[in-house]
């Protein structure tokens, strides 16, 4: 199968992280971007990078919904205890209406955290 189409999103560019209790998303960094990005696409890549690592450690999931279903599952997800020095791919297998990516520290008075995160669709034939 060839690539007919492909189309990427940044979610994160260079965000510091604050969050302990909750994960940060998108949206909660940008007002203009919504929670939940539609994702209908024959493959989904999503990169993700903790470029500075102040606090303990940084939490990183993946969420999809379902087309038939509201209810968020997690998709994947890791914690690092030190800065990545290289970006992590996360291919997505499932066929999923929307998805999100969301980051959250083990103490938000170490700062900087610093986290980069796209989301790269594509389309087969």
């Amino acid at each position: 199968m060839s690539i007919q189409s492909q189309s990427s999103r940044t979610l994160f560019n260079a965000a510091t992280i604050t969050a302990t209790t909750n994960f940060t998303f998108m949206s909660d960094k940008d007002s203009n971007l919504p929670t939940w990005l539609p994702c209908k696409a024959d493959e989904i890549v999503v990169q993700c990078c903790t470029a500075t690592l102040t606090a303990s450690t940084m939490s990183v999931r993946i969420e999809g919904r379902f087309p038939a279903s509201n209810r968020t599952a997690e998709i994947y997800g890791y914690t690092v205890t030190t800065a990545d020095s290289i970006d992590r791919l996360i291919n997505v297998t499932e066929r999923l209406a929307e998805i999100r990516v969301g980051a959250k520290v083990a103490n938000s008075a170490s700062v900087p955290n610093v986290f980069y995160s796209s989301i790269v669709l594509s389309e087969k034939k």
